[in-house]
């Protein structure tokens, strides 16, 4: 499956809407860095508590939740090479 940037889309939403105009390079790279750790959590909680061993999940499904777990990963990855 592609990846289909639904973080992506959500964090540029989120900063239009909460970014103050003019804020500086280093506000913008924190805010986008804890915007991506909070979704991390929130992925991460989803799939240990609330989706259980015994349950069953569609294709589509497991394919958009894979989507957004490679965007998390590449974006820690942009983090670590000190890209994002």
């Amino acid at each position: 499956m592609s990846n289909l940037n639904l973080f992506k889309d959500e964090w540029e939403s989120y900063a239009l809407a909460v970014l103050p105009e003019g804020a500086s390079g280093e506000q913008i790279v924190e805010t986008r860095r804890a915007f991506y750790a909070g979704g991390t959590s929130l992925l991460l909680a989803v799939l240990t508590d609330i989706v259980g061993p015994d349950d069953k999940v569609d294709e589509a499904a497991v394919g958009a939740l894979d989507s957004v777990h490679q965007e998390f990963v590449a974006f820690a990855m942009a983090v670590e090479n000190g890209e994002a």
